[in-house]
C-alpha cells in the first residue's frame, strides 16, 4: 500500500512538473514574440490633387530584438507599409494602391542577412506617398498598416530556424489619423 502511495505522488509530481514546464515554455515564447508598434507621422491639412506624403516607423515596444524586411512600399512578397485613405461620405479620392511585378519564385531565405534587426525601443520606417489623391475637400482618414512578408510557412519556418531572433510575421496597424482637405 505505501508503496502505491508513493507512486500515486510521484506520477502527480511528473504531471505538476510537465504542465508547469508547458507553462513556463508559453510564457517565454509570449515574451520572445515581437511586438511592435506602427507609428505614423500626417499632416493635419492638405489640400485637394496633392498626393500625401507620411512617415512611417516601425518601433520595438517588446522585451526582444526581432528581425523584418527592408521593404518600406508594399509592393511584392517582402511586405512593407501600405496606406488606407478613407475619404468622407460623398468625398472622392483618385487612385488607390499599389502593387508590383511578381517575379516568380524567390527565395528569401537568400535575403535574410539584409533584414533589420530591431532592438527594444529602436524605430525603422521612412517617407512613405499615398497612391490615392483627395479629389474633394473634407476630412480623411489615414490608417497605415506594416504588411509582413507574404511568404509560405514552410519559407517561415526555415527563416525562424535559421535567425538568432523571431521575425516580425504580424501585421501591425496605427491609430487612424484625421486629415483635413481644403480647396
Amino acid at each position: 500500500m505505501r508503496k502505491i502511495v508513493s507512486l500515486v505522488a510521484i506520477v502527480t509530481a511528473l504531471f505538476y512538473a510537465v504542465d508547469r514546464s508547458a507553462a513556463q515554455s508559453t510564457e517565454v515564447s509570449e515574451l520572445m514574440r515581437p511586438k511592435a508598434e506602427l507609428i505614423v507621422s500626417a499632416p493635419n491639412v492638405s489640400k485637394v490633387g496633392k498626393r500625401i506624403n507620411l512617415i512611417l516607423q516601425i518601433k520595438n515596444v517588446g522585451k526582444t530584438p526581432f528581425y523584418m524586411t527592408r521593404a518600406i512600399q508594399f509592393v511584392d512578397y517582402h511586405g512593407g507599409f501600405e496606406i488606407v485613405v478613407t475619404p468622407p461620405p460623398g468625398a472622392r479620392i483618385d487612385g488607390g494602391s499599389a502593387s508590383g511585378d511578381y517575379a516568380g519564385p524567390v527565395d528569401i531565405t537568400k535575403e535574410a542577412d539584409a533584414f533589420v534587426l530591431l532592438v527594444p525601443g529602436a524605430m525603422y520606417g521612412g517617407t512613405v506617398t499615398a497612391m490615392a489623391v483627395p479629389i474633394s475637400p473634407g476630412t480623411y482618414k489615414i490608417v497605415c498598416r506594416r504588411v509582413p512578408p507574404l511568404i509560405p510557412e514552410s519559407t517561415k519556418q526555415k527563416l525562424l530556424a535559421n535567425l538568432k531572433f523571431p521575425i516580425l510575421f504580424d501585421l501591425v496597424e496605427s491609430e487612424p489619423q484625421s486629415m483635413a482637405v481644403r480647396e
